[in-house]
Order: C-alpha cells, then sequence, then structure tokens
C-alpha cells in the first residue's frame, strides 16, 4: 500500500487498507505488552487501554 501512495496520493482505498494494517499492528503489539506485563507494573493498565481502544476501532459493535 505504501508504495500505491506515493505512486498515487489520491488513492484513497490504499491509504485506508495501510492505516487498517497498522492499527492491526498496533493492537498486537500492545495486546502482548499486556501478556508480558505484570499486572502490578505502572504501564499495564495503559497498555489494556490502548489494545482495548484500538480493538474497538477495528472491531467497533454495532449500535441495536
Amino acid at each position: 500500500y505504501r508504495q500505491a501512495v506515493i505512486q498515487n496520493p489520491k488513492l484513497s482505498i490504499a491509504w485506508h487498507n495501510m492505516g487498517v494494517l497498522q492499527l492491526r499492528d498496533v493492537n498486537k503489539t500492545f495486546e502482548s505488552m499486556k501478556l508480558h506485563t505484570p499486572p502490578d507494573h505502572p504501564l499495564f493498565p495503559r497498555a489494556a487501554s490502548l489494545a482495548e481502544a484500538t480493538r474497538m476501532i477495528l472491531s467497533p459493535k454495532k449500535a441495536e
């Protein structure tokens, strides 16, 4: 996708897809951090919060 937006910066779908892939990577990073960080560590709540936030962006609940 990076190459696609270099060649055509107006290619919205490539920007979108690249952003989704980056969000998935960010989510995996914070989920892994959560797994490997003791719950009493000062950064654990931040990892949990960011993992949840990125999960919600990637899979928002549908309005009822």
